[in-house]
């Protein structure tokens, strides 16, 4: 497979970097590799270390230990940070956002920089006390550890990349132009609610 498709005009650097990542994921691991292509090792190592609740550290000697039994000119990321810029390219990552305990904020926009909720005046953050009763500089360096964290997945690559395929586009558009349209109820999208949650086309 070329990196890129003939029939895509890549208006971005995202979409050349996703298409190389497409290419790299049918190259194998090393020549006469059926198994594993560098890609589908990487994901699946990652699934490992959440299931096992690996350390960075224990993950990053994963890959070193990889990188001195492959064949010569073969190498898989040498860091747990490498490696997560690998899958980066996916456009799959999340970004974390500070919440109240109870639910009640999230901290972002004008409340990024609070210390509490101003619904119900929770602490934002955990009290850690590594240096009991420090001072100055040393109380400025103990870590912030938030009580709360929502992880948000943000929709719009996600469906970009779902769209990038020719086979799944026709999938996901599938439900405005190959359904039957009798004015029967065949799909939800025959329902007068899908269409106040459609987009104008």
């Amino acid at each position: 497979m070329d990196d890129v498709p003939n029939n895509v005009e890549l208006s971005n650097a995202d979409a050349k970097k996703f298409y190389k990542l497409v290419s790299d994921a049918q190259k194998p691991l090393y020549p006469g590799c059926k198994e594993f292509s560098k890609l589908s090792l990487l994901v699946e190592l990652f699934h490992n270390k959440c299931l096992g609740k690996w350390t960075n550290d224990s993950f990053t000697r994963l890959l070193w230990t990889f990188n001195r039994v492959l064949p010569e000119g073969e190498k898989l990321p040498n860091s747990y940070y490498e490696a997560k810029k690998v899958l980066g390219e996916l456009g799959l990552s999340y970004k974390k956002i500070h919440a109240c305990p109870n639910n009640c904020m999230l901290y972002r926009k004008e409340h990024i920089d609070d210390t509490e909720c101003h619904v119900c005046h929770e602490q934002r953050y955990k009290i850690v006390d590594n240096h009991e009763g420090a001072e100055g500089a040393l109380a400025k360096k103990c870590k912030k550890v938030p009580r709360k964290v929502l992880r948000h997945f943000s929709l719009i690559p996600r469906l970009q990349r779902l769209f990038m395929s020719s086979k799944i586009a026709s999938f996901m558009k599938w439900h405005d132009e190959g359904r039957t349209k009798d004015g029967c109820m065949h799909h939800s999208a025959d329902s007068p609610a899908w269409r106040t949650l459609d987009f104008p086309t």
